[in-house]
């Protein structure tokens, strides 16, 4: 989908390959940017490496504005349900960070102007930036033992 100037068949080199799972070295990139689906399966691989599991898994699209987001809880491997203290994980995905992984810098000027129109951002490139949040998560039944005094020995002075 070249446009406003770019070159035909131009493909960026994704800079930090080494850290995506084995398996997405045979998927094609049209854009050379990461995307969604990208994100998520490196979320889920290196869970797997770092022995944890996943639960409770969420994937949900925004039906106005097409904004993405994704929410898994986990879990050491070797704790048994129901656990007392989880992790909460997600991000917030925008309709613009879809539009660059998949069509690449070209795909935004496309949004704004028209395609002959030469834009002076033309030799840009986006930075497609989102934020991964990790929220800790404390049982009732955690928490009220927290709050407690039992099995506190109680001493005067």
């Amino acid at each position: 989908m070249p446009t406003n100037g770019s070159q035909a068949g131009s493909k960026k080199e994704f800079q930090y390959r080494t850290q995506f799972p084995p398996d997405f070295d045979d998927e094609g990139e049209s854009s050379g940017y990461v995307g969604f689906e990208h994100i998520v399966g490196t979320l889920i691989w290196a869970s797997s490496q770092a022995s944890l599991n996943l639960f409770e898994a969420s994937n949900t699209v925004e039906a106005v504005t097409l904004e993405r987001h994704f929410t898994v809880n986990s879990a050491p491997d070797n704790w048994q349900p129901p656990v007392d203290i989880w992790a909460q994980i997600s991000f917030s995905w925008p309709v613009e960070n879809s539009t660059l992984s998949l069509y690449g810098d070209e795909a935004l000027c496309d949004l704004y102007h028209s395609e002959t129109t030469h834009c002076r951002h033309q030799p840009l490139t986006a930075n497609i930036v989102t934020e991964l949040e990790i929220v800790y998560m404390f049982s009732e039944r955690l928490v009220s033992h927290l709050d407690s005094d039992e099995g506190i020995e109680k001493t005067a002075r």
